[in-house]
C-alpha cells in the first residue's frame, strides 16, 4: 500500500536514506560526502553503477537529481514516476523552468535547488543556494535545515524568479566573456600582451580566463535553455548602442552614462568598490566617493584635502551634518581625474570612520598646494 505525502519532519531517531543521481560529478560527490557525513544513508547512480536510476528512486526517502542540464528534464521524467508518495524529488541545476515539467510527474515532495557556487568547494560553510519549494515540505525542509547547520544560506525564490535572475547572473556575464575576450586580446600588441594590462584589465582577463577555460558545453546550455537570455542580451546591445553614440558626441555624455551606470550599484557601490580593491591588493586604501563636489574647477567640480577636513565631524559631532565631499577618480592609471558635478556627499553618507577621512586628506594632500595655487584659476575659464 503506498504512503500518503506528509508535511511532517521525519522522525528523530529516524536514518533518511537520500540518493543522488550523478553522485559522481563535481556537486553529486560534494552532497555524497555532507549527507554521509550528517549520518543520512546515501545511495549513488550514475555511469557505470550497477543501482540505476529508477531503483534508486524506488528504494529512496528524498531522491537528488544532479546532472548536466540538457539531461536533466529526461532525467526527472525517468524518475518522477518512482518516487514514493511520502518522499521527495530534488532537482539540482542552474535553472529551474526547464525542470519543472517533469517534477509534476512527481507525487511526492518536489522542490528545484541552485547551488550558487562550483564543485570546486570543500564544505558548505558560507555557501549560498536558490531553493524553489514545489509541492509539500517535509523532506526539502529537512534538507534545507542541515545545508543551514553547515553554515550555508538559503534564499527562497520561484522558478521564474531564479531563472531571470541567472539570465544576468550567468547567462549575460558570461556570454560577454565571449564577446569582450577575443576583442580585448585583439587591441593588445601580440608579443607581450599582458605588458600593456593594467592591474584591472589583468584581473578581468584572468576572471574571463577561468570561465572560458571550462567546458563550453556547460555555458552553451547557461545561455540557450534559459529563455531569458535573449532579452537582457537585447538590452545589453541597447545600451552599447548608447555608449556608442556617447563617445562619438562628446566626452560629458560618456560621462553621464558612466554616472548612470555607477547610480545602477545604489547602496552596494562603495563596498563593491571596496572588494574591488581588496582583489586588486589595495584593501588599506579607503576609497574616495564616486562623485565629488565643493571647489570648482571649471566645468568639474573638486575639494581641496583641508576644506575637506576642515567639514569633517569633530570629536562628539554629529557626523551627518558634516559635507565632507572628495574628488573621486579612476583607480586604475587614469590620467584626468575630472568627473560631472553633483551634490556633496557627508562621511557619514559614505560610511566612513573619522580615521578613514584623516587617511583620505592624507593621501589627497600631497597634491593640495598644486591645486590651490592661483596657477589653476585658468581652469575656471575652460
Amino acid at each position: 500500500m503506498s504512503r500518503e505525502i506528509t508535511n511532517e519532519a521525519p522522525q528523530p531517531g529516524v536514518v533518511p536514506v537520500v540518493g543522488i543521481v550523478g553522485g559522481h560529478g563535481g556537486i553529486g560527490s560534494l552532497f555524497a560526502r555532507v549527507l554521509g557525513e550528517a549520518d543520512a544513508a546515501v545511495l549513488v547512480s550514475d555511469r557505470g553503477t550497477t543501482l540505476t536510476n529508477t531503483d534508486l528512486a524506488a528504494r529512496c526517502d528524498l531522491t537528488l537529481v544532479v546532472v548536466p542540464l540538457r539531461a536533466t528534464p529526461a532525467v526527472l521524467a525517468e524518475v518522477a514516476p518512482h518516487v514514493r508518495p511520502d518522499a521527495g524529488l530534488g532537482s539540482l541545476g542552474s535553472l529551474m523552468e526547464p525542470a519543472l515539467p517533469a517534477m509534476y510527474g512527481c507525487a511526492g515532495d518536489t522542490f528545484l535547488l541552485h547551488p550558487l557556487f562550483g564543485p570546486g568547494r570543500r564544505g558548505l560553510g558560507g555557501a549560498t543556494f536558490a531553493l524553489a519549494s514545489l509541492r509539500g515540505a517535509r523532506w526539502q525542509r529537512w534538507l534545507r535545515e542541515l545545508l543551514e547547520r553547515q553554515g550555508a544560506r538559503v534564499v527562497g525564490t520561484t522558478a521564474a524568479e531564479h531563472d531571470q535572475a541567472m539570465a544576468g547572473a550567468q547567462a549575460l556575464l558570461h556570454g560577454v566573456y565571449a564577446a569582450l575576450a577575443p576583442e580585448i586580446m585583439a587591441t593588445l600588441p601580440g608579443d607581450d600582451p599582458l605588458a600593456w594590462a593594467t592591474p584591472t584589465l589583468r584581473l578581468q582577463l584572468a576572471l574571463m580566463a577561468r570561465i572560458l577555460s571550462q567546458d563550453p558545453a556547460l555555458y552553451g546550455d547557461l545561455l540557450a535553455l534559459n529563455r531569458h537570455t535573449p532579452l537582457v542580451i537585447d538590452r545589453l546591445m541597447t545600451r552599447l548602442a548608447a555608449l556608442r553614440a556617447a563617445a562619438l558626441d562628446n566626452p560629458d555624455a560618456v560621462a553621464a552614462l558612466f554616472a548612470t551606470a555607477h547610480g545602477a550599484l545604489g547602496s552596494l557601490g562603495l563596498r563593491l568598490a571596496t572588494e574591488g580593491d581588496e582583489a586588486l591588493g589595495e584593501a588599506a586604501t579607503p576609497r574616495a566617493p564616486a562623485t565629488p563636489s565643493v571647489g570648482t574647477r571649471g566645468e568639474q567640480t573638486m575639494v581641496s584635502p583641508e576644506k575637506a577636513m576642515s567639514q569633517a565631524p569633530r570629536e562628539g559631532a554629529d557626523a551627518s551634518q558634516a559635507d565632507v565631499s572628495l574628488q573621486g577618480q579612476p583607480q586604475d592609471d587614469a590620467a584626468d581625474a575630472h568627473t560631472p558635478s553633483t551634490p556633496g556627499r557627508t562621511i557619514h553618507d559614505l560610511g566612513w570612520t573619522r580615521e578613514q577621512a584623516e587617511h583620505m586628506r592624507t593621501r589627497l594632500a600631497s597634491f593640495a598646494e598644486d591645486w590651490d595655487s592661483p596657477e589653476m584659476d585658468v581652469y575656471d575659464t575652460l
